[in-house]
């Protein structure tokens, strides 16, 4: 594997963007928007140091990958833990939404 610099990822977004362009035109937008929407909904914002989805329903999701290719995480799955776990971080919503606006009022 090569070493990823700027000029890779800026060739990479350029390609991203034609070809999201590409999609437009054909009409296949379609059947990438749920891509897109996972994509979006699961990628940390700056401003919050969170996901759009830790901050709607207060916990991570397992990417896919990760049930194809189990994690760590997938493999020590317990569902009673999980749903002490779950509960946990629904009590903890509103404080880590209270601390991702003061993250952001301060940039």
């Amino acid at each position: 594997m090569g070493d990823f610099g700027m000029g890779d990822f800026c060739r990479r977004s350029q390609d991203s963007r034609r070809r999201l362009r590409q999609s437009f035109r054909s009409g296949a937008w379609v059947d990438e928007l749920p891509r897109v929407l996972w994509a979006y909904r699961t990628t940390c914002r700056t401003s919050t140091n969170e996901t759009p989805l830790s901050m709607t329903y207060g916990t991570e999701a397992v990417v896919p990958t990760e049930i194809g290719e189990p994690s760590f995480r997938v493999e020590q799955f317990d569902p009673e833990f999980n749903v002490e776990g779950l509960s946990l971080n629904l009590d903890l919503l509103e404080i880590k939404r209270d601390n991702a606006q003061i993250r952001m009022v301060a940039n």
